[in-house]
This record gives structure tokens, sequence and C-alpha cells, in this order.
């Protein structure tokens, strides 16, 4: 038994050990931690686009078209959006946010996190700066709107006549959802692209990073 002991003991000394050095050396990459171009470049977008950002918004896509009201062209986008496959929302999101422009964006980002979770005092209030993800979503929203209409089957000629109908009397509840001819698109295009981006500019400017990061993950 007192064997049995001594060796459990040997064992808890040995993991403390290798936690306490595993700290030290946690402690002295710090600096490393701190520099984001190091390890921003690593960062799995492609797998959290496919397998987190996209099916959330394909959820979040139908709830849109609850809230939007029946007169909005965005309503036609909404729709559009809800039935939209996996491969189409990966063409658009790389466009909303170009993959060569992610890692300056996530540094930029991370950087504002660590200064955050390395304040000096547990209650010092950080900020989020969302800004610059704004401006490349405004300006990513007529390309993506290409690519979404570019998905859908080409209208027929009722569906025509009855799109047409729509974009005159602003009944985007009940439009066909189908590709246009380009006349049809003309019509309408100018009002979609600017109430999509109405739509991008309500996203706030800045949020506290204590919304976005839970207090347990940030301790």
């Amino acid at each position: 038994m007192s064997c049995g002991r001594v060796l459990l003991g040997a064992l808890v000394a040995l993991v403390a050990l290798t936690l306490l050095w595993t700290g030290v050396l946690v402690l002295r990459g710090a600096s490393v931690l701190r520099t984001p171009a190091v390890w921003v470049p690593a960062f799995p977008w492609k797998a959290l686009r496919d397998q987190v950002v996209v099916p959330r918004l394909q959820q979040e896509a139908q709830g849109w078209t609850q809230r939007l009201p029946a007169d909005s062209p965005a309503l036609f986008a909404a729709r559009a959006l809800a039935q939209a496959d996996a491969a189409t929302w990966r063409a658009m999101l790389d466009r909303l946010v170009p993959p060569e422009e992610l890692p300056h964006l996530m540094e930029n980002t991370v950087t504002q996190a660590l200064s955050w979770l390395t304040r000096p005092t547990p209650d010092a209030q950080g900020i989020w700066d969302l800004s610059p993800w704004k401006a490349h979503l405004t300006q990513g929203v007529e390309p993506a709107l290409r690519i979404l209409l570019a998905s859908l089957p080409p209208c027929s000629a009722m569906q025509n006549a009855q799109l047409l109908g729509a974009a005159m009397t602003s009944r985007w509840a009940t439009a066909p959802l189908c590709r246009p001819p380009q006349q049809v698109v003309n019509l309408a295009w100018p009002m979609l692209v600017a109430q999509v981006q109405a739509q991008v500019q309500r996203i706030p400017d800045q949020i506290p990073w204590r919304e976005v990061v839970p207090a347990e993950v940030a301790t």
C-alpha cells in the first residue's frame, strides 16, 4: 500500500511540474501571442465559414423573410437566400469578405481583442471596432447579389410578367424566385442594392468586447 502511495505521489508531482513548466513556456511566449501577424494566417477561416458561418446564415435567412416588409426589394433577396445552397453562400461570403483581405481584418480584430484581454484592470472597457468589416460588407453587397441572382433558374415568360408586375407594384412577397431578363433587373437593381446595403449599415460601428466574449472565457 505504501509503495502505491509513493508511486501516486510521484505521478502527481510529475504532473504538477509539467503544468508549471508549461505555464512558464506560455508566459515566455506571450510576446509571440501578442503579435497577431505571426499566427493569424493560420486562422481556419474556410473551415469556420463552411461548418459554422454558412449553416448559421442559412438559418438566419429564414428569419429575414419574416421580418422584412412585403414591399421591400430586399425581401426578394432574403427569399432567394433562404433557398440558396451552401456553394452559393460560400461564393457570396468570399465577395463580402475577400479572402485576401481577411488576414488584415483578422489581425486588426485580434490586436483589439488582445489589448482588451491584457487590460490593466478587470473592469476596463474594451471596444471592438466593426467599421472595417462593415466597409467590406457594404462594398461586397452588389457582387454578392449578382452571384445570388445567377444561382436562380431563368424565368419563364409567365414568370417574367409576374416579376415585372411585382417590381412595378412592390409586391416582393409573391414575386417568383427566378432570374429575370436584364431589363427587369435594371428596373429594381439600384433599389435592391441600396436596401441590402442599408441592412448592413444597421450593424453597429462598435460593440463592447464583453458582449462578444463571455466573462469566463476572458478570464
